[in-house]
């Protein structure tokens, strides 16, 4: 069995019941016997699990006991050592344990490349669901882990890669290259497609999209605590074509588990046969898309617009509030400025199809509701966001919850006062309309999340968040706060100022109106990368 599988998700594991007596007896124990494990060189067992489960909600005190003493069992073997870090982040998050970990992983020569690109996403998913870590440094550093990856991959491939010239590509085809193609519900899936659209639809330019199934990809899985998977849709193996608002574009989907060097050829092969005019990334920081961009260069459209995403190709696009905080990162990675292209994400959303009203789900009228909307609400409703709603919420206000949140029932038991004023959607196949029901998008502390802000302020639904991540990027000031007490105001200041919301909910309108203009920004975007593949 590979050990490393038996941490793939904490929250299987259901501690719910245990009485808090009984978790003061067993801690220790357990915490005893963990240190032991470490001590003897064992790791990933599922006791490593079960003490992470018990010690996350105690006391900084205890959560930095138990880092120090983890932390003293450093250095013992290369892989051993890469899981104790692993483990250290999440029992006590701390900028200085990514940093490590990136040096041992970018300092040593007894990790292959496979293993190195599967840490690369490890370190990636953390610093992006983990907002008190992400920094530009700790960027810097897994930038270079991605580097290191693809440099000894190369070396390994041997291969001769040509630049193609602009006179001998075929003007009326693209390639557009995702990472993940997951369902229309699925934000970069929804990105992808609306490229693909516009490309073809405004652009007439035949479009072959790329599902390279990179994304958190197992390949080169080593022990790791909490590791984080991308999801691959096997049944879009079967698929050659995919559609989007009445355009059908072209589709293949990587199989097996990539990055797979036969595979990999077989594209590479696939790009020097067909010669498109441009080729343009979704999100693309894998292996793969390095090899295509000596041939053309590649664009990445990206999908966050609150920094620069860590690519291997050649031009990328970078909000226009971004550029003065990137520069220093783009020169660390010997990049050049003139190859960022200035621009704003713009979104392309799923025609609403379902309709409903308040009574549906039991909510009246006179009832101020607040939505919370992503794929990763267990992590992103943490603590501190609970906290915020614990003190937040009035009589007559209500939360409801749409997407993924498996743990919504264990967080809403250490909060009786919500208990009756948090209702959960799940995953709904028409965000609209549910967010149709609401007075108010609530972001919490996150990286993303701004598909489901621009879906919200298309609605009319003003939006209230942190000055940090995506939903902050898209929406500006206006509806951003400094903190969770500095939202907490701005919401009752929604709920009782009638005209303040009405010239808020307008602005809502207006701001999504510009960020679903893709056929005016994306196309202006992909001349300009034209215009700078002329240079070279």
């Amino acid at each position: 069995m590979n050990i490393s599988r038996l941490c793939l998700n904490i929250r299987v594991l259901n501690y719910g019941n245990i009485g808090k007596e009984k978790i003061r007896v067993m801690d220790n124990s357990l915490y005893q016997k963990v240190l032991k494990d470490l001590s003897d060189g064992v790791i990933c067992s599922e006791d490593a699990v079960s003490l992470f489960e018990l010690v996350k909600n105690e006391p900084i005190e205890k959560r930095c006991e138990l880092a120090d003493r983890i932390y003293s069992e450093i250095g013992k073997e290369l892989k051993f050592d890469i899981f104790c870090y692993s483990y250290l982040i999440q029992v006590k998050p701390e900028k200085k344990y990514v940093e490590e970990l990136c040096s041992l992983i970018l300092y040593t020569d007894k990790l292959k490349w496979k293993e190195i690109n599967f840490l690369f996403g490890q370190v990636f998913s953390i610093l992006f669901l983990n907002s008190e870590l992400y920094d530009l440094k700790l960027v810097e550093l897994n930038w270079k882990i991605l580097y290191k990856a693809y440099e000894i991959c190369s070396k390994e491939m041997n291969l001769e890669l040509e630049f193609i010239p602009e006179s001998e590509r075929n003007q009326d085809l693209a390639i557009v290259i995702t990472e993940q193609f997951l369902t229309e519900q699925h934000g970069p899936t929804k990105t992808a497609l609306d490229r693909c659209y516009v490309l073809q639809k405004i652009m007439n330019k035949r479009v072959l999209l790329i599902n390279t199934a990179e994304a958190l990809s197992p390949e080169g899985e080593i022990p790791f605590f909490d590791i984080k998977y991308g999801n691959y849709k096997l049944e879009l193996l079967d698929n050659n074509t995919a559609s989007w608002k009445g355009e059908t574009f072209q589709f293949y989907q990587c199989e097996g588990i990539m990055p797979d060097i036969d595979e990999m050829c077989n594209l590479i092969k696939a790009v020097q046969r067909l010669k498109p005019s441009i080729i343009v990334g979704v999100g693309v920081s894998g292996i793969l898309s390095g090899f295509i961009n000596q041939m053309i260069p590649m664009v990445d459209i990206g999908l966050t617009q609150s920094g620069c995403e860590i690519t291997l190709v050649d031009y990328q696009v970078v909000d226009y509030n971004m550029l003065d905080a990137i520069e220093p990162l783009v020169k660390a990675m010997d990049k050049d400025m003139s190859h960022i292209i200035p621009g704003k994400f713009t979104f392309s959303l799923r025609e609403q199809t379902e309709f409903c009203a308040r009574a549906d789900f039991g909510i009246s009228d006179d009832t101020f509701v607040m939505a919370v909307v992503g794929g990763r609400l267990d992590y992103e409703m943490d603590e501190q966001f609970m906290s915020f709603l614990n003190d937040t919420l009035r009589d007559d206000m209500l939360v409801v919850v749409i997407g993924i949140c498996d743990t919504f029932e264990s967080k809403l038991s250490r909060y009786p006062k919500l208990q009756g004023r948090m209702l959960n959607f799940g995953v709904c196949t028409d965000v609209l309309s549910r967010l149709e029901l609401c007075d108010l998008y609530v972001n919490p502390i996150r990286k993303g999340g701004g598909t489901s802000a621009v879906e919200a302020m298309f609605k009319g639904k003003p939006v209230v968040t942190v000055n940090y991540g995506d939903v902050a990027g898209i929406v500006g000031e206006r509806f951003s706060c400094g903190n969770y007490m500095e939202m907490n105001l701005m919401i009752n200041r929604y709920y009782e100022d009638k005209m303040f919301y009405k010239m808020q909910a307008k602005y809502a309108r207006d701001t999504a109106a510009v960020y679903m203009d893709s056929e005016t920004e994306f196309v202006r975007i992909i001349r300009e990368y034209e215009r700078l593949m002329k240079r070279q």
